[in-house]
């Protein structure tokens, strides 16, 4: 069987694969590495679903890359300019011979002996199978199934007349001008594409099991009186300021907090740098490959903190009407003195100066 060895093997060309690959070709140019990707396009999510109204839930001058900032007039993009600016960044990048279309990958094995993956790939296109190894392996697959979307089991359905379409299966020329059509569910993406089909349509009816729509985006109660976002709470880090106002141990709840890694490649074999929710931890991983900047990210993390302090208590400002600042604006504003006071002259210089840069640009600086 024949096989191929890398330095890093990505898998998956949707968002994450291409930002996977973009940066290794401007941080790692000497790692030789590929995008495998199991259809015959990039894209993922934004080239598989084809229902009316797909667009993304997060603005992409967050979602988008911090190296090609996102300069569309609208934050909230649908699938085709999503699509536009990651065939950008292809070509900007040179990415396109780095991705191998219709690469679908059925196993992956670890061996500790020789510090290698071993991926075990077929080629959709001609039938055969083939070996990639490579020291590191980047998944970037998404979570969604492409073999099909989760489907219910509908009593009846057989003796329905019409048609039933899950949004994953949608066909792009679908032409649903002048039909009724029930949506199913009332999460962000079934209320945007019922208010889009309603334009052409003869009647939309919306379907939720639950007594208030939103789906994911909605807040449920997991305990008698303690409500959370069902996505925000569950997968990001929680304010400890929070925890302590809603006295969560002294009604018998625990909160577990995990302690998410980020890795960055290294220059040296099996030698990556490892950032840990604690410095220290990290420090110990930087100080393998410099003692010089594990000493820096100690004082780096107390200028990170003194940042955010500000920027927090700036971002909660209501903007004054420029130019005519009153006395009451101006009184608004003194929930800046705290963070800004004990730090000094050069203090409030760094401060002012660095506040507007982009992390990259800071780290850059530091290290």
């Amino acid at each position: 069987m024949n096989e191929e060895i890398l330095d890093v093997l990505i898998v998956g060309s949707g968002i994450s694969g291409i930002g996977a690959g973009a940066h290794l070709s401007m941080k790692c140019p000497n790692k030789k590495y590929l995008i495998l990707e199991g259809r015959d396009n990039f894209g993922g999510t934004w080239d598989l679903f084809k229902y009316p109204g797909i667009r993304s839930d997060s603005d992409m001058h967050t979602l988008g890359f911090s190296f090609k900032p996102w300069i569309n007039r609208k934050s909230i993009a649908d699938a085709p300019s999503i699509m536009e600016y990651l065939e950008e960044t292809i070509q900007e990048y040179e990415l396109t011979d780095k991705i191998r279309y219709k690469h679908h990958v059925h196993s992956a094995e670890w061996s500790s002996s020789d510090n290698l993956w071993t991926l075990t790939v077929e080629n959709t296109g001609t039938g055969e199978t083939k070996l990639f190894k490579s020291s590191f392996l980047y998944m970037c697959a998404g979570y969604y199934s492409y073999k099909g979307g989760h489907l219910p089991e509908f009593k009846g359905r057989e003796e329905f007349k019409g048609e039933i379409i899950h949004p994953q299966e949608w066909p792009e020329n679908f032409n649903y001008e002048g039909k009724n059509i029930i949506v199913i569910g009332s999460g962000i993406n079934s209320l945007v594409a019922a208010s889009i089909i309603a334009k052409t349509g003869k009647k939309v009816l919306i379907l939720e099991s639950r007594e208030k729509i939103g789906g994911l985006a909605s807040t449920n109660e997991f305990a008698p009186g303690f409500q959370c976002n069902a996505i925000y709470d569950t997968l990001k880090w929680i304010d400890p300021r929070i925890i302590k106002e809603l006295q969560i141990q002294s009604q018998g709840l625990e909160l577990i907090e995990m302690d998410i890694k980020r890795i960055a490649l290294g220059e040296k074999e099996n030698k990556h740098i490892v950032f840990h929710k604690d410095p220290l931890l990290t420090c110990d991983s930087i100080a393998d490959h410099s003692s010089e900047d594990s000493k820096k990210w100690m004082d780096f993390t107390t200028h990170i903190e003194k940042l955010t302090k500000f920027l927090e208590k700036l971002y909660q400002l209501t903007p004054p009407s420029l130019p005519d600042i009153g006395l009451l604006d101006a009184l608004s504003m003194r929930s800046l003195l705290g963070p800004l006071i004990g730090q000094g002259p050069q203090g409030l210089v760094d401060l002012a100066r660095t506040a507007p840069m982009m992390m990259p640009e800071l780290m850059d600086e530091w290290f």
